[in-house]
């Protein structure tokens, strides 16, 4: 079984890799990482997991708040968080955490809050009417595309 200070090197390693991360240096031995699981912004309604670290400090000491867009930050284990937003604009997360010495390391990421795209059909319309010729053509509908977001709909009438 690993110490809980190689198991938090590896964690903070593996986030430096990711794609949606963003560190910062707040003291010359600590590294807060933010990482947004899915993307680089929140959806209004749905989960939006958050995976945050400060190097040197266990996860299970680390806390997370956010303001903003009437959001919310919910615990799922440690390290691990999920927000939901209920609306747009720009939410900040803040990460916090006493180094060894009892000094608070924090951190800020903003985040930007939207909503959920609207659906579109095959034919690439956002609304009104669609002729019988067109819809033959595409005989089906396509939902929400949220890049990489890993969200999915299901059309539930046509």
């Amino acid at each position: 079984m690993l110490s809980s200070s190689i198991q938090s090197i590896l964690i903070i390693l593996l986030f430096a890799f990711c794609n949606n991360c963003q560190s910062q240096t707040l003291d010359n031995d600590y590294v807060a990482i933010v990482s947004a699981d899915k993307m680089n912004v929140f959806y209004i309604g749905l989960d939006n997991p958050i995976t945050a670290g400060i190097t040197g400090i266990p996860a299970s000491q680390i806390t997370a708040n956010i303001v903003g867009c009437d959001a919310t930050i919910t615990p799922t284990e440690p390290g691990k968080y999920v927000v939901r937003a209920k609306s747009p604009g720009k939410a900040t997360m803040t990460l916090s955490g006493k180094n060894t010495e009892g000094k608070l390391i924090t951190q800020t990421r903003e985040f930007r809050v939207k909503y959920i795209p609207d659906p579109t059909t095959i034919g690439g319309k956002n609304g009104g009417k669609i002729s019988a010729g067109e819809w033959k053509l595409t005989n089906q509908v396509q939902m929400v595309n949220i890049s990489d977001g890993g969200w999915q709909c299901t059309c539930i009438k046509f």
